[in-house]
């Protein structure tokens, strides 16, 4: 639905929507180091939107995420992050009431649990927009204006972006369990029921 908005905005001629440029975005982890299943979650939402996703330190302390694109691409990708991290927070310690073991691998469960929430969110959202773009692809020229609006954000990337890096967050160690229920729980993750198509799960595998 966010994808279908933004191609009807360019089709009409919004002046406020052609006019944007490229610029960076700062999201501020408030720590030290990323946390790797909210850096993939971003790295796909920027794909998904139009925009690139690179990570960048500010001082000795923090970190911060850096997202380029236009201004309504980066508003989308915002809105989704910050509703899917705290769905994802609140599945997570839905599951770990349920977990058995107490403090025995706790983190390594909530990391996979929520690492197996974003493959299937992200595959959902994916896959929703794939069919809104092959839907408008044969009968929409703003099509090839969302194409612009990719490829302007390539050449800002490859111009400006040079002493930034692609965030990839840390790794942790594997509970393939706690993956496939978090792959699960994906399903529960509310979406823009436009962007939104949930897959058969053995697609996720």
């Amino acid at each position: 639905m966010a994808f279908k908005h933004k191609v009807n905005l360019l089709e009409i001629g919004d002046a406020e929507t052609l006019d944007e440029k490229v610029t960076e975005r700062l999201v501020s982890l408030g720590g030290k180091r990323a946390s790797s299943w909210k850096t993939n979650l971003l790295i796909g939402l920027c794909k998904i939107n139009s925009c690139k996703m690179f990570t960048r330190s500010i001082g000795s302390t923090k970190i911060c995420y850096v997202v380029v694109g236009h201004k309504s691409d980066q508003d989308v990708t915002d809105y989704f992050f910050e509703s899917i991290i705290a769905q994802i927070e609140t599945l997570t310690s839905a599951a770990m009431a349920k977990r058995n073991g107490g403090r025995v691998g706790a983190k390594t469960f909530a990391a996979n649990f929520k690492h197996g929430c974003v493959e299937t969110v992200l595959y959902r959202m994916s896959c929703g927009q794939k069919k809104e773009e092959q839907a408008l692809a044969l009968s929409s020229s703003a099509m090839v204006l969302v194409g612009q609006r990719s490829e302007a954000v390539e050449f800002y990337v490859s111009k400006k972006m040079r002493i930034v890096r692609a965030g990839k967050g840390h790794s942790i160690a594997e509970d393939g369990r706690a993956r496939e229920l978090g792959r699960a729980a994906g399903h529960q993750v509310a979406l823009n029921s436009g962007l939104a198509i949930s897959p058969p799960l053995g697609q996720l595998a």
